[in-house]
This record gives structure tokens, sequence and C-alpha cells, in this order.
């Protein structure tokens, strides 16, 4: 395997392309190659933030995945806002990506994903009206503190084994199982 992270730089200058498949191979670049090049990372950031607002879902998507993914001290603290905005994202497939982002952030640093209030938010979006979001958010870490569950009443709870409160409406159980 020829390493390439040498060329981090130059990638880095690619990162602002309108062509989607080329911003893909740049993220993807990106997130293997972060951690050899840890101070050039910041300099991705504002790319981010702005592919967090872009009109395209996808691109939203993939922004809000690759900062997730970088697993970069440095990042972290931008990670938030852009964090918040997705969770609460029109389109589904962004906020359930949004939700796997929080699920990273929470094995980084679990104090800033406590602090933002994203448990709060995933905790709303356990009843989301998309199967695919909920979905997302109940495949959450189990790792979760207990506090978690206060609040929760008991017939919201499908399973004790379940980190997760989720309503027992019949067609909630069967859009998850599906």
């Amino acid at each position: 395997m020829v390493d390439v992270s040498g060329l981090f730089p130059d990638v880095l200058k690619n990162m602002q392309t309108e062509d989607l498949e080329q911003k893909k191979l740049v993220y993807l670049y990106l997130m293997n190659y972060a951690k050899t090049q840890p101070e050039l990372v910041i300099l991705a950031v504002n790319t981010f933030v702005r592919d967090a607002e872009d009109s395209n879902p996808l691109v939203r998507a993939l922004a809000i995945r690759t900062m997730g993914c970088l697993r970069a001290e440095k990042i972290i603290d931008y990670l938030c806002d852009p964090l918040q905005k997705c969770l609460r994202d029109d389109d589904p497939y962004v906020r359930k990506t949004a939700a796997l982002c929080v699920a990273k952030l929470y094995d980084l640093k679990p104090e800033l994903v406590m602090d933002n209030g994203f448990l709060e938010q995933l905790r709303e979006m356990v009843a989301d009206a998309n199967p695919m979001v909920s979905r997302q958010t109940i495949g959450f870490p189990c790792n979760l503190p207990k506090t978690f569950l206060q609040g929760c009443r008991k017939h919201d709870c499908c399973s004790i084994r379940h980190p997760f409160c989720i309503s027992c409406r019949r067609i909630g159980r069967r859009s998850l199982h599906h």
C-alpha cells in the first residue's frame, strides 16, 4: 500500500469542489489520513461547516459524517454547531447521519455531548416520524449514562434491554424490526 499522506495539503485544496463524487473522494481521503496530519485538519473546518449548510442533503450528511469520523481533537469543538443544525434538519437522511455523529462524538468527548444537549435531542428523535431516523437513534451505543432514561414513562419503553425509550405502538415496533 502506498502512503499518500504527504498529499494532504494538496487534497485539502480540492474540498471546495461542486462535484459530489470528487467531494466524496476528498472526504474519504481526509478520514483516512487526518490522524497523520492533525495540525492540517483544522484547515478543513470552514469547508465542513459550509457544506453542513449546503442545499444538497447528501452534501450536508457527508460533511457531518466526515467531521464525526475524523476523530481529531482540534476540530471537535467546531462540530457542535453544525451537528445541532443537522439533528434538526428537514431531511431524514441528514438527521440519521447526525445521530450517528453524536455517538461518535460521545466516544471522544462525552461531556461535550452532555453540555450541548445532544442526548435530549436523541431522546426526541427516537419518536421521529421517519423509521430510518428512529432506527439510527436506537442504535446509539449502550454505554449511555443512566440519566438518559430519566423522565421516561413505563409505557414508552419497549424493552428493558433496550437503552432507549420508544413508543410501543405496533407501527413503531414493526418499523424497528424491518
